[in-house]
């Protein structure tokens, strides 16, 4: 049986920066991890089709990759989906999913980071004891600025989905200020956000500085993605943390050890006990995702 463990990838640096962990996971216990992305280059590609054609175990994120590992239903391995959410106005593309689901669910584990996804998937699969549920990639304890200021963090291509949001909790909680970490002046204006010296960007930081500036992190909801690999080192690094009612539904945190209040409309409340920052944990995570492989 092949040791080779294959982690395929829309770009095969999303596996360094979200993976990293569970592939050491593997190579300490002897396996050989190949880390490839499906559209990094051509040869990256032709690699991607030898290893789905081979006796290669397969760990697939992202929904691109997720697709292409689908379409070769008669082999095992692990698919991680975390972007499905995006796609809750589009009836035909949930459809393809699901009937590509349908096609897999004997050969592959499939674990979903939203619980709202989850809860779709299992409605129309039912008789699948392959669709399980886990929040997240895991978090890291970070350091953090207990100096009682808001924050949030990030990408410049959400910004347009949390603005709302983001918006209504400044109004609500009567913010003079808040930072807004990666992203700068130039993307706020883009996408409408006027600098008003109450919402402050402080662009790009490297991973370990991004709680340099608060302990209290705002999740704002919009973009319907997975569950924040943010959020969950938040919740890790036992930051004060607000998110939004439509968030905390969505994300299955309900179900979860907290003891949250509802601060203000539509805006939950919590700092997370130790059960839930272990559970979690990236250490917890990797080695969810590493048994998944076996089942």
């Amino acid at each position: 049986m092949s040791k080779n463990i294959l982690f395929i990838n829309d770009k095969s640096f999303y596996n360094n920066r979200y993976r990293q962990g569970l592939m050491n996971l593997f190579v300490e216990n002897g396996y050989r991890v190949i880390s490839l992305g499906v559209f990094d280059d051509l040869r990256s590609c032709m690699c991607v089709l030898r290893g789905l054609l081979g006796r290669d175990k397969i760990v697939s994120s992202n929904l691109k990759s997720n697709i292409i590992f689908m379409l070769f239903p008669f082999k095992k391995g692990v698919v991680i989906i975390n972007g499905f959410g995006r796609y809750r106005c589009n009836g035909l593309f949930r459809g393809i999913v699901l009937m590509l689901l349908r096609i897999n669910k004997y050969k592959k584990i499939f674990v979903l980071q939203n619980y709202a996804d989850w809860r779709y998937v299992v409605r129309y699969l039912k008789d699948s004891k392959n669709i399980k549920w886990f929040p997240g990639s895991g978090g890291k304890k970070r350091i953090r600025n207990d100096n009682g200021e808001c924050f949030l963090v990030q990408r410049r291509d959400k910004l347009r989905c949390i603005k709302s949001d983001l918006s209504q909790f400044c109004d609500l909680k009567k913010l003079s200020k808040i930072y807004i970490v990666g992203c700068d002046t130039k993307d706020l204006k883009k996408c409408g956000i006027y600098n008003d010296e109450k919402i402050r960007p402080v662009g790009y930081l490297p991973q370990d500085d991004i709680f340099m500036f608060g302990n209290e992190f705002v999740q704002p909801s919009g973009y319907g993605e997975g569950f924040p690999h943010t959020l969950a080192d938040a919740i890790v690094s036992g930051l004060n943390i607000y998110v939004s009612k439509k968030m905390y539904v969505q994300l299955g945190m309900y179900k979860m050890d907290i003891k949250a209040e509802e601060k203000f409309v539509g805006w939950m409340n919590f700092k997370a006990s130790d059960a839930l920052k272990k559970e979690l944990s990236t250490i917890t995570a990797d080695n969810f995702y590493y048994n998944m492989l076996f089942l």
